[in-house]
């Protein structure tokens, strides 16, 4: 057993697990977060508490009441700040210790109780590559920062895998893949075929962030001229063209209509790690048109349609194809429900399960990762 053992482990209690799970609203990380929540409680071999802000709070009120018996502790650092690394710490000292402390993301704070044992997760490296010098260096010494202070480390892709490899020094630390896993509110869901076409629609699941790609979404949708409509879910942005529909936030039951009636999942990105939305829409039987992002064809190969360049002409005209070859959509789509399969809720809890078992020093029972 390492140096920091946990008193916890040897003295018989169930090991606390500490989440920071202030980011429960922000897209992919999100969803795996929560995902990850409700592995560790549904299997009782842990405590969990949860870091929360006030915004999480409110804003996923109905999570928390599937969670009665975790403890919840309240703080609101802003992310990316001088309080997230450094105050947060220090104001939460003692409902830190003796514990295992997770990051969903690679803002592990600094001054951690030497008592606890630290896991992170690093979903990618996209700030590497921004062309802001300030996002390079910071992203780079705060991921350096989280691979030297955590006893384990996760990432969600082999593409993610090879770009902490090759970026950064591990020296043996361990870097475990786990295999993605839709968010729960979309399980069990299916594409209605019986909806009417005069309410076809393209769907694209996105944020503001800049390498999400929707400035060349737009133009893509003003060359294409599709007399359907475009709903963009999780943007604030505006467009002029009309038949562009925004929306910030939307209901559970509200987005398993979103999926379930739209004609096609539009993902414009230009980096991902993983990429949620595409797997929930494969899951659902929904086509997808992408750029060929070597996450996506890692882990959907030929189920998406690529696009054959990163450009707005290239996108549109990946849109047009697939609208057209109606036999090469239905074999694509049908690709992509058994590619699906191999993301799967089990899968996911196991790999958790195990990664947490692991860093307690609990017996651990290896499951394949798709």
């Amino acid at each position: 057993m390492s140096h920091k053992e946990l008193s916890s482990v040897s003295s018989g209690i169930l090991p606390r697990i500490v989440i920071d799970a202030r980011k429960l609203c922000d897209g992919g990380i999100g969803v795996y977060t929560q995902n990850t929540i409700n592995a560790l409680v549904s299997s009782g071999l842990f405590r969990v508490a949860l870091i929360v802000s006030t915004k999480v709070l409110k804003q996923r009120s109905e999570l928390f009441k599937d969670w009665p018996n975790v403890e919840i502790i309240e703080n609101n650092s802003k992310k990316y700040s001088f309080s997230e690394y450094f105050l947060m710490p220090y104001k939460l000292k003692e409902k830190l210790e003796n514990s295992i402390l997770h990051f969903p993301h690679y803002t592990v704070p600094y001054f951690l109780p030497k008592t606890s044992k630290i896991t992170c997760t690093i979903h990618d490296c996209i700030h590497l590559k921004s062309k802001n010098p300030f996002k390079r260096i910071f992203s780079r010494f705060s991921i350096s920062h989280a691979i030297k202070k955590s006893d384990l480390i996760c990432t969600v892709s082999n593409y993610s895998k090879n770009q902490i490899e090759s970026n950064f020094d591990l020296s043996n630390k361990k870097l475990e893949k786990i295999s993605n896993y839709i968010q729960p509110a979309l399980e069990g869901v299916s594409k209605d075929k019986a909806h009417s076409s005069k309410n076809d629609y393209y769907l694209c699941v996105s944020s503001d962030l800049k390498h999400k790609g929707l400035s060349l979404l737009l133009e893509a949708w003003r060359e294409l001229g599709s007399s359907s409509d475009l709903i963009i879910l999780g943007s604030a942005l505006k467009s002029s063209q009309s038949s562009v529909t925004f929306k910030k936030n939307c209901s559970s039951e509200e987005l398993k209509k979103l999926y379930r009636n739209a004609k096609a999942l539009l993902v414009p990105s230009l980096e991902e790690g993983f990429c949620i939305p595409a797997l929930e829409a494969l899951k659902i039987g929904i086509p997808v048109v992408a750029y060929a992002l070597p996450c996506l064809v890692e882990n959907f190969s030929d189920a998406i349609w690529y696009a054959d360049k990163f450009s707005h002409k290239a996108f549109s005209s990946a849109i047009m194809e697939m609208d057209k070859d109606k036999e090469n959509r239905e074999r694509r789509v049908k690709l992509g429900k058994e590619i699906a399969k191999n993301f799967n809720k089990s899968s996911f809890d196991y790999q958790i399960i195990d990664i947490f078992k692991e860093i307690s020093n609990l017996e651990v029972r290896k499951v394949k990762v798709a």
